[in-house]
């Protein structure tokens, strides 16, 4: 089109400038020249949408319902990279899971994604895209970004996501895990049983980097039972972590475990969100949200829901450990703030355990029964809990066994301003304070 100054011009791409050409009215090769430049801009305009297209190109991939050849479809659509998209159905338009084989610790059970790619499922009514069975049948190596969406894990050996290298991005976002079985302890290997929703660590490798983003997931460890059980571990990453909006339901069988986390973030370098979640913590499980270091993290933690049940289960951790094969170099700054807490004859509330400082803990609400609220003991060693500050938070509608507020041994320069009713204080220089 032409403007009031007699310039033609052309919006051919949301990258491009407007191009303008100048309009003449001589005749001695203006018309050439505009010829020309029309079939120029017609020339660029169709490399851009080629471009464009190529960009935006999507491998699909369908379910046959049959192994191998679902974890060979997929694997060779991951391997290309860019965009992938696992349909809910088959070509015939039936409701079908892709067939990762049997839940056994055997080859030939799981996808490698080691190329920038968006592995995406899809919802047709009230079908998703599944991956059934096979062992922790998506792993991630390599050092690159991924994303991981909309996409159901049903009976999983072991977990349903695991990744041990991630450079820029990695998403994990609308995905649902179910049916998890646990392995069991490996002649010669770790002779413990072990399940996992999802598992991100950089613990023997240190590839872990960049922007790492949780978000709208749920995961259903409710009827499982192993010696080692975590719905969600971070291990030794390097980067910012946001883990907000999700859904986890952790349980065991009668007889407890070793160790059940809803949320393990263990040696963490960087700022850590977790926000908005909704857990629940069953019976002889341990912890909700565990803050296991380190002193680079800066954890925060806020406007979290938790049902919490079991003698020895706690809502909420910050744990430092200096020395021995658990170190983490200890919790040196963060903050608890805002968390509801429902607990029935539960451990605590909230801990600081061991080597933690700088921690602020504030204006969570903590109701049900318990040993006591909130408060502060040993972890490992006599590691010095310090200078941290609970303020604003309220206990009062907690019935508990020891005290509402609790301050162990090991404790020293903290700060207690809470609704409380009752406290025990067991170590040097602390100031606390029941308001009501």
């Amino acid at each position: 089109m032409f403007n009031q100054s007699g310039v033609a011009t052309y919006s051919l791409h949301p990258s491009m400038q407007s191009i303008k050409v100048p309009r003449t009215t001589q005749r001695d090769g203006g018309r050439m020249y505009q010829k020309i430049c029309f079939r120029g801009l017609l020339i660029i305009a169709a490399c851009l949408c080629a471009s464009t297209a190529a960009m935006a190109a999507v491998t699909v991939v369908y379910p046959t319902g049959q192994w191998p050849d679902d974890v060979s479809n997929v694997q060779a659509a991951v391997d290309a990279g860019g965009q992938v998209l696992l349909k809910a159905v088959n070509r015939a338009g039936a409701a079908t899971a892709f067939n990762f084989g049997t839940p056994e610790y055997l080859p030939g059970r799981r996808v490698i994604l080691d190329t920038a790619v968006d592995l995406t499922g899809e919802q047709r009514g009230q079908v998703r895209t599944t991956i059934r069975g096979g062992l922790a049948p998506v792993r991630g190596i390599a050092p690159v970004r991924r994303a991981l969406r909309n996409l159901d894990f049903v009976g999983n050996l072991l977990a349903a996501i695991e990744v041990f290298g991630s450079a820029d991005r990695l998403e994990i976002s609308g995905v649902h895990v179910r049916g998890t079985i646990p392995l069991p302890g490996q002649p010669g290997g770790f002779p413990l049983s072990q399940v996992q929703g999802i598992f991100i660590s950089g613990y023997s490798t240190g590839n872990v980097s960049g922007a790492i983003v949780l978000h709208d997931n749920q995961i259903d460890l409710s009827n499982v039972s192993a010696d080692f059980q975590w719905a969600v571990q971070l291990d030794t990453v390097y980067g910012t972590v946001q883990i907000h909006s999700n859904s986890i339901l952790i349980g065991q069988a009668p007889g407890g475990s070793r160790d059940s986390e809803a949320l393990a973030l263990v040696r963490c370098h960087g700022s850590v969100s977790v926000t908005g979640n909704s857990i629940d913590i069953g019976v002889n499980a341990y912890v909700g949200i565990n803050g296991y270091g380190g002193p680079d993290a800066n954890f925060r933690i806020s406007e979290n829901f938790l049902r919490v049940a079991g003698p020895y289960a706690d809502g909420i951790d910050m744990i430092g450990v200096s020395t021995g094969a658990s170190a983490n170099g200890g919790v040196a700054q963060g903050e608890v703030s805002d968390n509801i807490i429902l607990l029935q004859n539960a451990w605590s509330g909230i801990s600081l355990y061991g080597l933690v400082s700088g921690v602020r803990v504030n204006d969570n609400t903590i109701e049900g029964q318990a040993y006591y609220g909130i408060g502060a003991s040993y972890f490992i060693g006599n590691d010095q809990v310090t200078a941290n500050r609970f303020h604003d938070n309220n206990v009062r509608a907690l019935a508990t066994t020891l005290a509402d507020v609790f301050l162990d041994g090991n404790t020293s320069a903290n700060v207690v301003r809470d609704s409380c009713r009752t406290f025990l204080d067991l170590g040097t220089g602390n100031s606390v304070k029941c308001e009501q």
